[in-house]
């Protein structure tokens, strides 16, 4: 039972709202805070009458949202001058993201510094500013894909199954994905989304699958589905948060979607790089989330964003041996929470890591050069061998054409 004091727990609430542009439902408030559903009602009659501006609203099929009151409630914030000044000058961390609602919301909030700060402190600012630069190798420039992320966000809050449109590094063209989004991941300049794919589940050719027969038993997340996503355009006024399909055929039939069950999410979970996303179309039917399901776990093993095509449950240990040139390097950062590093006599280093997956480290690995030998395991070193092997051809064939 929650023992917060009804203040607490109200607080809680508003909070909670707050960070959820599209709102909560009451039963998901009640879960959230560990009440009951009538205690919420009350918590809500109660912020109401102390002025929040607070709102049900019900969707297109009935289903009942609480909300605050776009612009209606302030978060009231205060900074002291140094740290109105540290955010104001970390400001240009976020430019990865520019052009997504993170990057938006937080634009306003800057602006909301400057004005406090006033002409002659940004003047000073603007001088210790161009002392610090931020390198961006590799960043993704998501400027054209803020409404796409907007809706992969309103998958992910509501917990609503959607279907993309993804074009795989290695595919000439988009195919419809069916996912159960969890999470968005940020890696080295790049969005990933985190979600289940049923499309992969079902192990069919992406490109060739053919939709379900509606005489096979009912399962709303497997009904005929178009084999690619095609001219998805924004429905209703401009921000709206469906989408439709050229024909205009329902991909689920609207008027029973609110008395269907959540279709529970099953694991393992896969990354789509967001770069490669060209179509969302979110559905009005939701699913039940793994409840044990966290990205910090999903991540745990893993040494990026790369866990292969069948992840193993049992992670690897790897050991590298760094000389001592690189040694000071791999000593001055934390690498993975799982590192262990053991000084040699010599003055080179052994990393020893736990991991799911060698694919990424197997490249990190490789970038040192001769100054990195790997000890274990052993399919990773016939790997980077394979490697070297074919780098060194390459090489070859290249200067052998050049002398020619």
């Amino acid at each position: 039972m929650n023992s917060s004091t009804p203040i607490q727990r109200q607080w809680q609430i508003l909070i909670g709202l707050m960070s959820r542009r599209h709102g909560q439902t009451i039963k998901e408030l009640a879960a959230e805070v560990g009440v009951n559903v009538r205690t919420i009602h009350r918590d809500l009659d109660t912020l109401r009458g102390a002025g929040f501006p607070l709102e049900e609203r019900t969707s297109d099929y009935g289903r009942k949202h609480w909300k605050l009151v776009e612009g209606g409630v302030q978060v009231p914030l205060q900074f002291n001058w140094s740290e109105a000044v540290a955010l104001y000058l970390g400001r240009r961390l976020l430019d990865p993201l520019a052009g997504t609602h993170f990057w938006i919301s937080a634009q306003s909030a800057f602006n909301k510094i400057r004005a406090m700060l006033g002409e002659a402190a940004l003047a000073q600012l603007s001088k210790v500013e161009k002392t610090f630069l931020q390198t961006m190798p590799g960043v993704s420039d998501y400027s054209e894909k803020a409404e796409l992320i907007d809706l992969l966000m309103l998958a992910i809050e509501d917990h609503k199954i959607t279907w993309v449109a993804y074009q795989s590094e290695r595919a000439t063209e988009p195919v419809s994905l069916e996912l159960y989004p969890y999470g968005i991941v940020y890696h080295k300049g790049s969005l990933y989304l985190v979600a289940h794919s049923r499309s992969h589940e079902t192990g069919q050719d992406l490109t060739t699958r053919k939709p379900h027969s509606y005489s096979e038993p009912v399962n709303v997340a497997r009904m005929a589905i178009p084999e690619r996503i095609r001219g998805l355009t924004p429905t209703g006024s401009p921000g709206a948060r469906t989408h439709q399909r050229e024909s205009d055929t329902p991909i689920l039939n609207p008027s029973s979607d609110a008395h269907k069950p959540a279709v529970p999410a099953p694991v393992p979970v896969r990354h789509f790089k967001i770069d490669r996303v060209t179509g969302v179309d979110v559905q009005t039917l939701q699913f039940s989330p793994d409840p044990n399901f966290s990205l910090e776990k999903h991540f745990a093993n893993s040494f990026g964003i790369y866990q292969g095509d069948e992840p193993s449950s049992q992670p690897k240990k790897i050991r590298i041996r760094f000389s001592s040139e690189a040694a000071r390097y791999v000593q001055e950062k934390t690498w993975h929470p799982s590192q262990k590093i053991t000084k040699e006599k010599d003055g080179s280093v052994v990393l020893e890591v736990s991991l799911n997956d060698t694919h990424e480290i197997k490249a990190w690995t490789l970038s040192f050069g001769p100054k990195a030998t790997v000890l274990e395991p052993e399919s990773l070193r016939d790997e980077i061998v394979s490697d070297i092997e074919q780098l060194l051809k390459s090489y070859q064939t290249a200067h052998s054409e050049r002398v020619k």
